[in-house]
Parts: C-alpha cells; structure tokens; sequence
C-alpha cells in the first residue's frame, strides 16, 4: 500500500471569503427571482372567488349560499329548469370565476365598511341607482328611490328579522351588498359590468367571496328570500351541507313571512316531484343526504326533493329543531345521524313519512 500524501493548507485571505459570501447571497437571490418568475409567489386574492354552491353553493348558498351558489355560489333555476334540469342557485356557471373586482374593506367597524361599500358602488353605478345602507345591508339596483326602500324594508329587514328569530344566531360583522334589478337584461348587463360573470343564473346568484347578491326580481321576490337565506347561513353554519342549504333557501323562495317565522307553502318544483314519486324514481332520503353530490347528479330533482323535506319538516315543526341541533352538532355523515336523533327513529321510517306527505300533498297547500 502506498504511503497517503497529505498537501498542507493554507488560510484563505480574508477577502477571498466576503467573496465566496457574497456568491452564496447571489445564488439564492437568482433562485428566488426564479420562483417568483416561475409564479411560486403566493397571490393575496387566490382563493376568494366563490364556492355553491349552492351555493353555493358555493352558499354555493350550502352558495353559493345567496343563493346556491349559492357554491361561485348556490342558485340556478331558469325557465329551462322547471322540468327538473336547473343548476345550483348561487353559482353563476360552471367555468372557473375570475378574480373578483370587488375587494374586501380593511377591518372597519360594520357602520363605515358598509358606507365604503356604498362609496365603491356610487362610483361605478349611474346617477339614477339608489343606494340605501343599512347595517349589514347595502343596496342598490334600477328600481328608483322607492323600489329600492321597499325591497329593503320588505325583501331584505323584514325576512332577515324572521331568519334569526327563527334559525340564526350570529349577525354579519362584513357588509352584505344586494343589487336588484327591474328585467334579466339589466341584470345580466351589470353582472357582467361589475364582476365579468356572464353565464349567470336567470333568477339571481350568491357570491360568498364578496358577499354579494346580484337579484333579477322580473319573478318575483321569491328569489330574494332565497339568497338572503344562503347569505345569512353562510355566517351562522359555515359547513351546512349542499342538501340542506339549498333545501331551506329553496323553502323561502315559496312562503310568506308571519310573525318573524317563514311560513312555507308548495310551490312550481312540486310537480316534477309528484311525477318522480309516482314512477318510482325519486331517490331515498338516505342517499340525498349522504352522497355529495347535490350539484352534479339530477340536480332539479335535488332542489325539489330538499326543498319539500324541509316543508315537511316545517310542517311537523321539527324544522327549527332539526337546524340547531345539525348546525351545533354536525357530525361527518352530512346529516343522516342529526335526522334520526331529532325525529326519534331511522331515517328509512322518516323516509315513508316524507312520501306519504307528499302524496297526500297538493299544489298551493
């Protein structure tokens, strides 16, 4: 074996190490400029366009709520949907949303953020849309003066009041904005206009990442209380499942308030319901609620199915009951076993029930 030669170091100058430091710093610094260039730096708006739904929902209004879609929201019904084929409430469309071009205030106090809500609007809305704040709410739309104080006072407080006396604990602490228009054309012009949505439901939709509900009242009001629902839910029962979400929205969008409770009544989703029900091709309870998939299999016959569980429950009055004991309970089965504690037995029996209800059940009752 050969003796190991050993070659004796010598010190560096000192200068030679500042030098090798000061190539270490720059390596690191190109590869950071390589990540940033590569898009590896993180996006402080990634993350808020909208779910529901829905929705939305996205409560989806549940959307995406309001509405579905509601999960970017909850709410989708159109004058094609009434033979069962409507998508979500508060998701206006299935391609992916743009950023919004709303941003969200800094953390002010409820009363400023909504008046710099209202200061945003006013400089993108015309001279003739009437604004009216009223903490949460602030709203607007081509309805003038009066018609956009009545369906404050009518669309918007009066239900509101009715949601928390009957389900709803906590209050908003961030601005809810609601835009209402006159006729769909001006509805889909300013959708498009303000928050580039443009495959946008026919009645209205919830948007969750902003808090905004973008209304066509052509309908009627119906849909109002629809979205404000998913609106609302969103901050009392962050995870309320699709099924009930878009069920108890659903619910409102064909009642009437009384006595700060939502009286609910049968309304134009019965009929492919009762058609279901006779072919025998309404799916089970058990299945509804157990499979997420509210917003891609049958998704007319979903809405309709939700809607007229939660009137039955209503109807039982075990529909209060039931929401505060899921929403302060919750569990990972999406609602079976909150169904079966509140009615007492399995949900097979609860199922039978809700069937022979609605044989016995006719349009406007």
């Amino acid at each position: 074996m050969s003796p190991r030669v050993t070659t004796p170091t010598t010190p560096q100058p000192q200068p030679r190490i500042r030098s090798a430091t000061f190539s270490l710093t720059l390596s690191v610094s190109m590869i950071a400029c390589f990540a940033v260039a590569s898009g590896c730096e993180s996006d402080p708006h990634a993350g808020r366009a909208a779910r529901r739904p829905i929705s939305q929902p996205n409560l989806s209004p549940r959307s995406s709520t309001m509405t579905s879609p509601m999960k970017t929201s909850r709410l989708r019904p159109d004058p094609a949907a009434h033979d069962g084929t409507d998508r979500p409430p508060s998701a206006p469309g299935l391609a992916p949303a743009p950023r919004p071009i709303l941003r969200a205030e800094p953390l002010l106090p409820l009363a400023a953020a909504c008046r710099a809500r209202a200061a945003w609007l006013r400089k993108r809305l015309p001279a003739n849309f009437h604004i009216e704040v009223a903490p949460p709410y602030v709203v607007t739309g081509d309805l003038g003066r009066h018609g956009v104080r009545y369906n404050l006072k009518r669309g918007v407080l009066k239900p509101a009041k009715a949601l928390h006396a009957t389900y709803f604990d906590k209050r908003p602490r961030h601005p809810i904005t609601i835009l209402l228009f006159k006729k769909y054309k001006s509805y889909a012009h300013w959708a498009k206009r303000l928050f580039n949505d443009t495959d946008v439901a026919y009645f209205g939709y919830f948007k969750p990442s902003t808090r905004t509900m973008v209304m066509n009242l052509g309908p009627g009001i119906g849909t109002l209380y629809h979205e404000l629902t998913h609106a609302l839910i969103a901050v009392d029962f962050p995870g309320v499942p699709d099924w009930f979400n878009e069920g108890l929205a659903s619910l409102h969008e064909g009642a009437y308030v009384s006595r700060n409770r939502f009286v609910g009544m049968v309304n134009w989703r019965f009929p492919a319901l009762r058609q279901a029900l006779r072919k025998n091709k309404l799916r089970s309870l058990a299945d509804l609620v157990a499979k997420d998939d509210f917003y891609t299999y049958r998704v007319g016959m979903n809405y309709a199915q939700a809607r007229h569980f939660t009137l039955f429950m209503q109807r039982r009055k075990l529909l209060r009951k039931f929401y505060r004991y899921f929403r302060d309970h919750g569990g990972t089965d999406l609602g079976r076993s909150a169904l079966e504690h509140v009615f007492g037995y399995k949900i097979q029996r609860i199922d039978r029930e809700y069937r022979a209800f609605l044989r016995r059940m006719r349009r406007g009752r």
